[in-house]
């Protein structure tokens, strides 16, 4: 397609379904394939697409290629544990990744676990966005555990995702540092 040819191509923005379509799990699978030739991509907007596990797993398999890749927005994507697993370990190659929104999706404590495991290395990673996610307190542990080892993290939103006060003030007492 057209955006093979597209080397330059710095922002693309998917988000949002039009007149009810959605890229969802094969219109990922060509994108996946748009991906890799695109160098310069910067900013990468997939929100609302109903992509699913199959979609993000897709994406993830070319992410490594996006070298400059800074923003990435998957929210609202019925994204699961599985998906943020096979996402978690692609990010370990997106060392240019500032900015990740997994807002309202699904992928609940195992997927906040698999993402923890991978914060270390995404060392300019600033803003986290697992809003709405059913991490609960086991997930939302995992995390704070990994706060403070080399991420540079300015902004994470765990809110509405079943955290108990005892977890919720772990968080505050890391960003009160």
């Amino acid at each position: 397609g057209v955006l093979r040819q597209c080397k330059a191509l710095a922002h693309l923005d998917l988000s949002g379904s039009r007149g009810g379509q959605h890229v969802g799990p094969e219109g990922a699978r060509g994108m996946s394939q748009v991906l890799g030739s695109c160098k310069a991509l910067r900013f990468l907007g997939l929100r609302q697409n109903h992509i699913g596990d199959e979609g993000v797993k897709r994406v993830a398999v070319e992410l490594e290629r996006c070298e400059v890749l800074a923003h990435l927005d998957l929210g609202q994507n019925w994204i699961g544990a599985n998906g943020a697993r096979v996402l978690a370990e692609a990010l370990r190659h997106c060392r240019a990744l500032a900015h990740l929104d997994l807002e309202d999706n699904s992928i609940g404590a195992d997927g906040a676990a698999s993402l923890a495991g991978v914060l270390g290395h995404c060392k300019g990673l600033a803003h986290l966005n697992l809003r709405n996610n059913e991490i609960g307190d086991a997930g939302a542990r995992r995390l704070v555990a990994v706060l403070g080892q080399g991420q540079t993290l300015t902004l994470l939103d765990v809110r509405n995702n079943q955290i108990g006060d005892a977890t919720a003030r772990r968080f505050h007492q890391h960003f009160r540092r």
